[in-house]
């Protein structure tokens, strides 16, 4: 919900041109739901859809966002920080990263939205491999099956990614927004 609140504030700031998500410290961008919470935020079915409601909210916020966004990945990314990560406009990772979705360990099942996002960056057969095995992989592989835009050491990630918020920033706000909303339209289900 913090995410949410965060992008709704910098939404109306004029002076925001581009908004980068990064994780707190080196250990993850987002290791995903905390999964010893789900018998006391997902113990029924009234909870799980109270739950799945309130995420959805957050995610919805961050696809439908209408200014450039940039992930900035070290670390995990994993469950739903690949959801998270997914939803921007660009990935950039650290060479260490690890990407994964545990989801058929976890007996959880993933909803349209969140696979549609999949799909679209890594086709239908890698789609399946990480959705049916919940294997974890590097992030060579993330890169070679365009699950990421680029990969960099680690001490130079921050900066490759400053540099491409900058030079998006230097464009014509018109132009960046026009792209944006109509990559956002050649996406969607027919």
């Amino acid at each position: 919900e913090g995410l949410g609140h965060a992008l709704t504030d910098l939404r109306g700031n004029p002076d925001v041109r581009v908004v980068i998500l990064v994780g707190a410290g080196d250990k993850a961008f987002v290791s995903g739901a905390d999964i010893s919470q789900f018998e006391k935020t997902r113990h029924n079915a009234e909870a799980s859809e109270e739950y799945s409601k309130r995420s959805e909210a957050q995610r919805s916020l961050l696809a439908n966002y209408p200014k450039p966004t940039i992930a900035c990945i070290r670390g995990f990314c994993l469950g739903g920080g690949m959801q998270v990560a997914m939803l921007t406009d660009s990935r950039l990772a650290s060479n260490t990263s690890q990407f994964g979705i545990p989801a058929a360990r976890l007996g959880i099942a993933y909803g349209y939205d969140g696979l549609r996002n999949l799909v679209s960056l890594v086709g239908p057969s890698w789609a399946r491999l990480i959705m049916y095995t919940g294997m974890r992989i590097d992030a060579a592989e993330a890169l070679r099956i365009g699950l990421v835009d680029r990969v960099l050491p680690d001490a130079e990630l921050w900066g490759a990614t400053m540099e491409i918020a900058r030079t998006i920033s230097g464009n014509a706000p018109l132009a960046i927004k026009a792209a944006k909303i109509t990559i956002a339209e050649v996406l969607k289900d027919e």
